[in-house]
């Protein structure tokens, strides 16, 4: 090659010339393994450059012709990836032919279960099949339906019973790892737990807590449209025009508990405390743990002078969210009111660990400064 130029060839016109294949592996069934025959190499026997031929389990010889077109040749290149780290291996001159073992993709989401309840999404793709598990399966013959818009899972029960297997094994071989302590506020820790990067509080659970199947998000979504609408005019102040969108939702899905939460939102800027008490204390018949619920009760009580039920409230957003500034600025404030200095101290003192700018709580301790230690 010295002294000749590199020839730049597109992808695509190589594989219309057929020097280049693009494939996946090949989806083998038990009773087509051996001790003897062609190699089968999985993803562990692809590394530093190379493929290791060397392995236990062989395509057995009376079933050669089913794999032909997924032989192996000299530079052939297979690219995979384990985990988040990629590999890579050559087959070099003289190496036996062999089969590969087929990658599949996997992907999850928890975001429908975080937004409003429902099925989590879990999703493995083959060379030619989507599975996506959720409360009504979908599954889509890639090679004859590439844009995913008919689902085959009623006429092809056996096939999602194959990928769920398939899917359940690959979620078994997980393993849980702890990662160093970052800062991140509130939306980049939802945002990553949605998306498996890290375990959170509130893992999506394979049922709701009424044990009522999670509702597929397919059925949900004209709803979740409306609720964007609503929320857009919340953004707007429009409170009265946003709250009859998110009544009207709430007729239709009892339990959309972000439709509540906003009606109470919407009814407490409308200094109609009371409607909104009912609504956040409806959230919470759904979803026990939701701080944000909590956190508007103490606020909303707090408001109404109702010391000791707006404590209770910002103590349970505290079990959910140990940093939470809000919560401990106003534990402060009540705990200042009822003269316990000390705990008071304490909540402020960690609302300014939290947000050093803080100028309330700066202030309320300077205040402190001069006032008796009570508890």
């Amino acid at each position: 090659m010295a002294g000749e130029a590199w020839q730049q060839t597109k992808v695509d016109e190589m594989i219309r010339r057929g020097v280049l294949a693009l494939s996946d592996g090949y989806r083998v069934r038990n009773v087509e393994l051996g001790p003897v025959g062609i190699p089968f190499v999985r993803g562990g026997d692809i590394g530093d450059g190379g493929i290791n031929t060397a392995v236990e389990d062989h395509i057995r010889p009376e079933f050669t012709d089913r794999v032909q077109s997924k032989l192996t040749r000299p530079f052939d290149v297979a690219f995979i990836t384990k985990g988040t780290v990629g590999r890579v291996g050559m087959v070099r001159p003289g190496q036996p032919q062999s089969v590969f073992a087929p990658q599949v993709c996997y992907s999850m989401t928890d975001e429908p279960y975080r937004e409003a309840l429902w099925s989590p999404l879990r999703s493995i793709v083959t060379e030619r099949w989507r599975y996506v598990r959720t409360t009504r399966p979908e599954l889509y013959d890639l090679t004859q339906d590439p844009h995913e818009t008919v689902n085959l899972a009623d006429q092809q029960p056996d096939m999602v019973l194959e990928l769920e297997a398939e899917l359940a094994r690959l979620e078994a071989m997980f393993r849980h790892r702890d990662g160093t302590a970052v800062q991140m506020t509130d939306h980049e820790r939802r945002v990553l737990e949605s998306l498996g990067y890290t375990a959170g509080r509130g893992q999506a659970p394979a049922e709701s807590v009424s044990a009522a199947p999670l509702k597929d998000i397919k059925e949900m979504i004209v709803f979740r449209d409306r609720y964007d609408k609503a929320s857009e005019l919340i953004r707007k102040t429009q409170w009265e025009p946003a709250a009859e969108i998110l009544e009207a939702i709430i007729r239709d899905v009892p339990d959309y508990y972000k439709a509540m939460l906003d009606l109470g939102l919407c009814r407490m800027f409308q200094k109609r405390d009371d409607d909104a008490i009912v609504w956040f204390s409806r959230v919470l018949e759904v979803h026990p743990s939701n701080d944000r619920a909590h956190d508007m009760l103490g606020f909303t009580y707090l408001r109404q002078q109702k010391l000791q039920l707006s404590m209770k409230h910002f103590l349970e957003v505290l079990k959910v969210r140990p940093d939470s500034e809000h919560a401990h600025l106003f534990l402060g404030e009540i705990n200042l009111r009822q003269g316990r200095h000390i705990l008071a101290r304490r909540h402020y003192e960690t609302v300014l660990q939290v947000n050093p700018g803080n100028a309330a709580a700066r202030k309320a301790l300077e205040a402190l400064q001069s006032a008796p230690a009570n508890l």
